[in-house]
């Protein structure tokens, strides 16, 4: 998990550069619990651009792009399988709005976390096989998948 984490937080690092964010007063917990944490905000900021960009078009805020719609789809279902690994440190540093609950109800987090696969999935297996409208259609299932996990397991902002 160590490479994959590195790898992510990297890529997390560029797509929050690219939106103008910096990290720059986050404080490094290199503590287990601080490194899962890292990996999972990393996979989360990731499954946002890839959801971002396939809800954009579908609502018709991007202009339409089947193979940038298409790359997202896939993408997303290669993060997804991701969500559950930034979980299997339990520990919650200050920074994260992840709640106990997920590891006393681990078996219910992970059936979201594969409801939240199986959306995606769809949407890339409509995209892949040409039906760009179907995948467009099918992607605003996503989302709500996304909300059965953030509902029971993700604090509200401060």
């Amino acid at each position: 998990m160590k490479i994959a984490s590195s790898i992510l937080i990297s890529a997390a690092a560029l797509v929050l550069a690219a939106c103008g964010q910096s990290g720059g007063g986050a404080v490094e917990d290199d503590s287990p619990a601080g490194q899962a944490y890292s990996y999972r905000h990393a996979v989360m900021e990731l499954v946002a651009a890839k959801n971002g960009i396939l809800g954009g078009m579908a609502r018709g805020d991007i202009p339409d792009d089947q193979a940038l719609f298409t790359k997202a789809a896939s993408d997303l279902v290669a993060l997804s399988g991701m969500v559950t690994e930034g979980f299997q440190t339990e520990g919650i540093p200050a920074m994260s709005r992840s709640v106990p609950e997920i590891w006393s109800n681990m078996s219910d987090f992970e059936q979201k976390a594969q409801d939240f696969t199986a959306a995606a999935q769809a949407v890339a297996a409509a995209a892949q096989r040409g039906d760009f409208a179907g995948a467009k259609e099918l992607a605003g299932e996503v989302g709500p998948t996304c909300g059965g996990c953030h509902r029971p397991y993700r604090a509200a902002a401060e």
